[in-house]
Parts: C-alpha cells; sequence; structure tokens
C-alpha cells in the first residue's frame, strides 16, 4: 500500500511540472534553444554562426534577440548539427517539438536505466525517486524551460549502459555513447576507463564514433567553424571571469522581429556559474583582483 501511495504521489509531483511547462512554452520563448535553432540554420545556409552579426538586413529566422555584444552560439557545430533535421520548421512550433521531446528523453532515461538494475526493489526506489525528486524538481522546468539539450545526453548514455550491461553489443553501446560524446564532448571522460578495461570495444568504439562526427561536421561546414567556436568559448570565459561584457548594446537592432520567438524567461531561476561564483567570491572574500587568464587556467586545473 505504502509503496502505492509512493508512487502516485512521485507522478503527481512530476505532473505538475509537466503541467508547468504548457505553460512555459507558451510564455516563455526558450531562450537556450533559440540560439541553437539559430545556429543550426546558419550552419545550414553555409554561415559562420560564431561570427553573424545583427544587422537591419538579417534574415529574422537567424535573428537572436537575447544577444547584445558577444554571440551567444558557444556550441559546437556537431551539437548544432543534431538540431539540422527540424530547422526548416517555424520556432513556435519547434519550441512544442523540443520541449515535448525533452521530455520523451527523460521518460526513456528513467525506463532504461531502471531495466540496468537486477534488484525490482531498487527499481521501484529509482524510479519514485527519478519521476518524483528530479521529474518535479523546479532544475528539471527550468531544464526544459530553457531549451537545453542535456537530457539527450543522459538518453544516449543511459542506452549505451543498458546495452553494455544487458546484451553482448559492445560495439553498439560503443556506437551510443559516441553520440553522446558528439553532444557533450566532457562526456568522453566516462569512457576512457573502459579503454584499460575488459570493455575496450566500448571505449574504442565512442571515441571513433566522435571523432567521425567531428570530420564529418568538418567537412560540411568548416575548418573555421571550429577555430571561431573555440575562440568565442575564450572570449566569454574571460568576460564572465573579469565580471562584465565589453561593447555596446543597440537596442534597436535588439528591437527587431523574428520569427515568432518570444524573449521572456521565467523568473525566479538563474543558471549557476559554479566557477564563475566561486572566483568572484574569494576575490570579494580576500579583497584582491586576479587576472581573468590565471582564474581561466586555475578553473581548467581544478577541473581536471
Amino acid at each position: 500500500m505504502k509503496y502505492g501511495i509512493l508512487a502516485l504521489l512521485a507522478c503527481g509531483m512530476c505532473l505538475v511540472n509537466i503541467r508547468h511547462t504548457c505553460h512555459d512554452v507558451h510564455d516563455y520563448g526558450g531562450t537556450d534553444l533559440r540560439v541553437r535553432v539559430v545556429g543550426a540554420r546558419a550552419l545550414l545556409r553555409g554561415i559562420n554562426p560564431y561570427t553573424i552579426k545583427d544587422s537591419a538586413d538579417l534574415d529574422p529566422l537567424l535573428r537572436d534577440p537575447d544577444q547584445e555584444v558577444l554571440s551567444r552560439c558557444t556550441y559546437h557545430p556537431t551539437l548544432l548539427y543534431f538540431y539540422t533535421p527540424l530547422a526548416s520548421l517555424t520556432y513556435p512550433i519547434q519550441r512544442i517539438l523540443w520541449a515535448v521531446l525533452e521530455w520523451s528523453a527523460f521518460a526513456c532515461s528513467v525506463v532504461l536505466l531502471s531495466m540496468c538494475l537486477q534488484s525490482r526493489q531498487a527499481r521501484f526506489w529509482f524510479c519514485v525517486s527519478a519521476v518524483g525528486l528530479f521529474g518535479g524538481s523546479t532544475f528539471w522546468r527550468l531544464h526544459v524551460e530553457r531549451g537545453q539539450y542535456y537530457i539527450f545526453v543522459v538518453l544516449f548514455i543511459s542506452l549505451g549502459m543498458l546495452l553494455l550491461l544487458r546484451t553482448r553489443h559492445s560495439v553498439v553501446a560503443g556506437f551510443v555513447c559516441g553520440i553522446a560524446v558528439c553532444l557533450r564532448p566532457t562526456a568522453v571522460f566516462l569512457v576512457l576507463p573502459w579503454l584499460t578495461g575488459s570493455q575496450r570495444k566500448v571505449g574504442f568504439t565512442a571515441i571513433a564514433t566522435a571523432l567521425v562526427a567531428v570530420a564529418g561536421a568538418t567537412c560540411m561546414g568548416k575548418l573555421e567553424y571550429w577555430l571561431d567556436f573555440l575562440k568565442l568559448s575564450r572570449e566569454w570565459e574571460l568576460s564572465l571571469l573579469s565580471g562584465a561584457v565589453a561593447g555596446n548594446v543597440d537596442a534597436e537592432v535588439i528591437s527587431r522581429p523574428t520569427d515568432g520567438y518570444n524573449t521572456a524567461i521565467m523568473e525566479g531561476y538563474a543558471a549557476n556559474l559554479t566557477f564563475v561564483s566561486l572566483s568572484r567570491s574569494v576575490q570579494t572574500m580576500f579583497q584582491f583582483k586576479v587576472d581573468p587568464t590565471v582564474m581561466a587556467r586555475c578553473g581548467k586545473v581544478i577541473w581536471l
């Protein structure tokens, strides 16, 4: 009886977030999704998404109203190509579709990960925790409201884990994990340990898949795109660590129309830029300033 009550409670918390999502999709534009949609459209047109500038004659389909000075497209080409299949649709339709896909990816991830557990009791507690505590959390609501992509990385990793644990298809598992690496390069640290164990095929296949995808994205676009992506990421890193983004905002350009994008963003929540917050807190506490370049290097060392 108590298990049924817990399951109903978890589902109820999750359903509340589904209801919120319906309103969020209508009320808010999905600011992070907009950047990737614009970047994908630019790639398909042979335009560099990392150096594109707002101007009076710029196609509304390629506009990012939330951009102020630096381009917000800090996403690598392989991820942008993931969004190209729906790029021809109008933005309001894409906004709905991607929200549905995110919730579907969440549900599939929970099912796949639960199937990795042999104990029925452990499977129950995992599902209740995932559906109730994660699916019903403000964190997950923010993920869908912003239109983020991390849940798709989780989905591919979950599928790879299930294939690895329950089947003998290690090459297929490696391929699926390789897709996760294509979407989020830091996921490669999940597959590197396999190179030294008994599942070398998984690690090698995942890395090979990622390299092929990078080569394909480079051939479809240009090597220049990767270099500009790294340059833009570096500029954002130094700007955030220095506390400001230099430049002037053209209010007239910002106000130009797009293809149905709503600039509204849900109030009360903010992204957690962990290292930026930490570095500023330390500098404020001890009342000293550190060069942003030095802070960036220290951040990479700490992360490693």
